[in-house]
């Protein structure tokens, strides 16, 4: 099955040597009925996924797909819309005899979403591409992981505007969306009905339970729960095989930063430093090295400390996971509220949010998240 990788930040599609750029909502059209191949949509279920609340007509959806047609008419991918007269519109991916052989072998797949967890696991995203977008590999991610996968792209739209997937299912997203949008209290009022409401999936569980429920009442600066569910945690996780293990000691630093706790602060460091040379999380060895430079700047090493923040944004951009940027300009804010007041990384912080918002235009999405919490909460 040929396929296709999606660039958000340039409304692009590309297979293999080859790009396409399309309009936004052709983009937006494409990518949706891409996820959900061989189902047919009726005009009015392609309007509410991907236009939204807006006052487009059938015909609107009508004339995107031609256009849509018409630009895939000059790729090599195998990809139809296909009519389904009474019915509404249908994708139908195109399949290669090779990477169909590949995907019928059980132990096939099992070493290849394997390999695909791995990666994920140490936030090398620049492999997960390379494995996903070339049909040679034959690899299909699980449905477990192309939300995740959506969001580590930047690909906010696609889970925002997806009518079929669940609210518990991207509830968890949601917020984190909503924390870069609107701050750290907003997001964690949501947090707190989601959390108490059980809003989300089983799967999910441990996270809204520990990383997430920490970061979300350290960044609304509310210690005192974010000290019980730190205490929770610890004994949750007891090993540095887990793989939540280095961003809880990450969250453990922060608080003894905004504490003033210097034996702690000493001591989480030194974990995190045996840690990383051990293994190469490259999305938390990155935030890493922006935490450790905040503490530089707290304790007027400026030069180092500015030179260790840019390390760590470099290695974060590295890792390809957009989802992960977006949380190390919240700590940059957060930490410059209080305990970091310095001119250059509030220039450094602005200069990033820049580049990571503009691009992937979600403060458009702003609205209809709050629109989608009001409807659940």
């Amino acid at each position: 099955m040929d396929t296709l990788s999606f660039q958000l930040s340039t409304y692009s599609i590309e297979i293999g040597n080859q790009q396409l750029t399309l309009l936004p909502k052709e983009f937006d059209l494409l990518h949706f009925l891409y996820r959900h191949p061989n189902q047919v949509f009726s005009r009015e279920k392609l309007l509410d996924a991907v236009w939204g609340d807006g006052t487009p007509t059938d015909r609107t959806v009508d004339d995107h797909i031609y256009r849509v047609r018409k630009k895939l008419g000059t790729l090599k991918s195998g990809i139809k819309i296909n009519t389904i007269r009474g019915q509404g519109y249908c994708l139908i991916k195109g399949s290669s005899k090779e990477k169909t052989l590949k995907i019928a072998d059980p132990q096939f797949e099992e070493i290849s979403q394997s390999l695909l967890y791995t990666y994920h696991l140490y936030g090398n995203g620049q492999a997960i591409k390379s494995l996903l977008n070339n049909p040679a590999f034959g690899i299909e991610p699980p449905s477990s992981l192309q939300m995740p996968l959506a969001f580590m792209a930047g690909d906010y739209r696609s889970i925002i505007y997806d009518s079929s997937i669940s609210f518990k299912e991207k509830s968890l997203f949601l917020l984190w969306v909503y924390l870069l949008l609107e701050g750290a209290k907003p997001a964690c009022e949501y947090f707190n009905q989601v959390y108490t409401k059980q809003l989300f999936t089983p799967l999910q569980q441990p996270e809204f339970d520990t990383l997430s429920r920490i970061l979300f009442l350290l960044l609304s600066r509310n210690f005192d729960e974010a000290l019980e569910a730190i205490v929770f945690t610890e004994g949750k996780i007891t090993s540095s095989n887990d793989g939540f293990y280095p961003f809880f000691r990450i969250t453990k630093l922060m608080y003894a930063i905004c504490m003033s706790d210097q034996r702690e602060i000493d001591e989480e460091k030194a974990l995190l430093k045996v840690f990383f040379t051990e293994k190469p999380y490259l999305r938390e060895k990155g935030i890493f090295l922006i935490v450790t430079g905040i503490i530089e700047l707290i304790e007027t090493k400026k030069r180092s400390g500015l030179a260790l923040i840019e390390e760590g944004i470099e290695i974060v951009e590295h890792s390809q996971f957009n989802s992960h940027m977006g949380l190390a300009i919240a700590i940059m804010r957060f930490f410059l509220e209080k305990e970091c007041t310095d001119e250059a990384l509030q220039l450094l912080v602005s200069n990033t949010s820049t580049a990571f918002f503009e691009p992937h235009q979600i403060e458009k999405l702003k609205s209809e998240i709050k629109s989608i919490f009001h409807r659940h909460l």
